[in-house]
C-alpha cells in the first residue's frame, strides 16, 4: 500500500526533476506517486529498511514547531475575545529547506483545538491555504480584499513560507482519503487528522539554493518557516511529519515527526487574583484583585469601618450614633441628642409659669 514515505520520495524526485503536479479523477495520487517513484533519478530511500534518510538530524534540537502571537486578543466584531497565532517550523541553518508538512496512518498530521469551532474561517473568502497555484493562476489570501473584508487577514490556513498570494512559494498539496481542506476554508473550523494509509500533505518545490533570498521555504536569517495561521478561542496542539533538505542539499534530506506544542493561552496566571485562569499558560498582565470593598478589579484601597463604602466616598468613616452624628457620643444631652432649647423648660417646649412651674 502506498504510504506518505513514498510521497516524500516522490516530492524529492519532483524537486530533482523540476516537475509540477496536475491531479484529476483519471490521474490520482497512487498513479502520481508511482510515476514519480519510477522516474526518480537520485531519490532518497524509504523510511523503512536500510534507509539512508536521517529520521532525525544530528542537531535535532534546533528543529521544531513553535507559535508566535499575532493578536493577543481581538476586541469587538466577530473575532471578539479570540487570539490569532502563527505556527512556524524552526531551522538550524539559513539554507535549510522545508519541503513537506504532512502525515499518514503511522505518523499522523494532527491539529486540534480545545474550542468549538476549532478556529475562525472567514465565511466568504476564507482559504485553506495561504497561496497555491501557478504563475498564471494564484489562489489564496489576497491582501486586496482586506479593506472590504478586514477579518480575512486573520483567516486560518496552512502554508509553507508564504502568507498570501504576493509571496513565494505557492505551495502544492496532495491528499489521500483524508484532507484538512474542509477543516479550513469557509466552514466553521474543525480538528483534523491526516491518518489514512495513503496520507498526504503540503509541499514546496525545491527551487535550488540560488533562490534562497526570495523563497520563503528556506530557513533564512530568522531560521524559521511559516506553516500556518489560526484565529481561535482555544488552545491548539498536534503533530506533523516534515521533510527538510539540510543546507539546501537534497542528498542531505531528513524526515521526522515533530510535536506541535500547545499554543499559548493568555490570561491571568496568579492564583491570588480574582480572575485567575487555570487554562492560561502565559500571563497577559490582566490579573485583577479584590479591592477593599470586595469588588474584583475595583480601585478602592481602604474601607476602615468595613461598611462596604470606600473611604474615599464614605461620608462617615466609623459609625453614626443614635442621633445621626458620625462617631458621635449618642443621646447624652437634656433632650437626648440636643440640649433643652433656650427659653423653654423641657423638651416639649414648655415654659415656666408665674409660679415657676414648668408647663404650669
Amino acid at each position: 500500500m502506498i504510504r506518505l514515505s513514498i510521497f516524500l520520495i516522490a516530492v524529492s524526485s519532483l524537486n530533482a526533476l523540476g516537475q509540477n503536479t496536475n491531479f484529476s479523477k483519471d490521474f490520482g495520487l497512487d498513479d502520481f506517486l508511482n510515476s514519480l517513484a519510477a522516474s526518480q533519478q537520485t531519490a532518497p530511500h524509504s523510511l523503512s529498511g536500510g534507509s539512508s534518510v536521517a529520521s532525525t538530524p544530528a542537531n535535532n534540537l534546533a528543529y521544531g514547531f513553535d507559535w508566535e502571537v499575532v493578536e493577543e486578543q481581538h476586541v469587538g466584531g466577530d473575532l471578539d475575545g479570540m487570539m490569532t497565532l502563527r505556527l512556524y517550523f524552526t531551522m538550524a541553518n539559513p539554507l535549510d529547506f522545508l519541503s513537506v508538512v504532512g502525515g499518514y496512518d503511522e505518523s499522523p498530521f494532527v491539529l486540534q483545538s480545545t474550542s468549538s469551532p476549532a478556529w475562525f474561517n472567514e465565511p466568504l473568502l476564507g482559504q485553506s491555504f495561504a497561496h497555491t497555484g501557478t504563475a498564471t493562476e494564484q489562489i489564496g489570501i489576497n491582501p486586496m480584499f482586506f479593506v472590504s473584508y478586514p477579518d480575512l487577514q486573520f483567516d486560518s490556513w496552512l502554508t509553507i513560507g508564504s502568507q498570501d498570494i504576493s509571496e513565494i512559494p505557492g505551495i502544492d498539496h496532495v491528499w489521500g482519503e483524508v484532507s484538512p481542506v474542509e477543516s479550513l476554508g469557509t466552514l466553521p473550523g474543525s480538528d483534523f487528522a491526516i491518518n489514512d494509509p495513503i496520507g498526504g500533505g503540503i509541499f514546496a518545490v525545491f527551487p535550488g539554493v540560488g533562490a534562497a533570498d526570495q523563497h520563503l521555504a528556506f530557513g533564512g536569517e530568522d531560521l524559521k518557516v511559516l506553516v500556518g495561521q489560526f484565529t481561535t478561542f482555544g488552545q491548539l496542539s498536534g503533530q506533523a511529519l516534515v521533510q527538510v533538505f539540510a543546507n539546501g542539499d537534497q542528498s542531505q534530506e531528513f524526515r521526522g515527526v515533530f510535536e506541535i506544542p500547545p499554543s499559548p493561552v493568555f490570561g491571568c496566571t496568579d492564583q491570588e487574583a480574582c480572575n485567575f485562569s487555570s487554562f492560561a499558560t502565559s500571563d497577559s498582565g490582566s490579573c485583577l484583585y479584590v479591592d477593599a470593598i470586595g469588588i474584583c478589579g475595583g480601585s478602592c484601597e481602604t474601607d476602615a469601618d468595613d461598611d462596604g463604602i470606600c473611604d474615599d466616598d464614605d461620608a462617615c468613616i466609623g459609625a453614626y450614633d443614635a442621633c445621626g452624628v458620625c462617631n458621635g457620643p449618642g443621646p447624652i444631652y437634656g433632650c437626648g441628642c440636643e440640649d433643652i432649647p433656650s427659653g423653654v423648660c423641657d423638651c416639649d417646649g414648655s415654659i415656666l409659669d408665674v409660679l415657676g412651674v414648668c408647663g404650669g
